[in-house]
C-alpha cells in the first residue's frame, strides 16, 4: 500500500524526491521547494517549504496525441 500522505516528485536532474503533503495543498503538476533531509542512490527525502506554482485547473490541454509504434 501507498502511503497516501507522502507526495513525490523529480528534481531538475531527474532524481525522486518523497516529501508529506497531500494533493489539496500540492496538486498534481505544481512546482515545489523541497529542502533536502535524506539523500539516497535512487533519489531524495525532504520537506516542502514552498508551492513555486499550481496548474490551471480550467486550462484544458493545447494537443491530444495517440502514441503509434514506430
Amino acid at each position: 500500500n501507498k502511503d497516501e500522505t507522502r507526495l513525490q516528485g523529480r528534481s531538475r536532474g531527474n532524481k525522486l524526491v518523497i516529501f508529506e503533503g497531500e494533493l489539496e495543498n500540492y496538486p498534481v503538476g505544481s512546482l515545489v521547494e523541497v529542502e533536502t533531509q535524506e539523500a539516497y542512490l535512487w533519489g531524495f527525502i525532504g520537506r516542502a517549504t514552498e508551492v513555486g506554482s499550481t496548474p490551471k485547473r480550467s486550462a484544458p490541454p493545447k494537443m491530444l496525441i495517440e502514441l503509434q509504434p514506430v
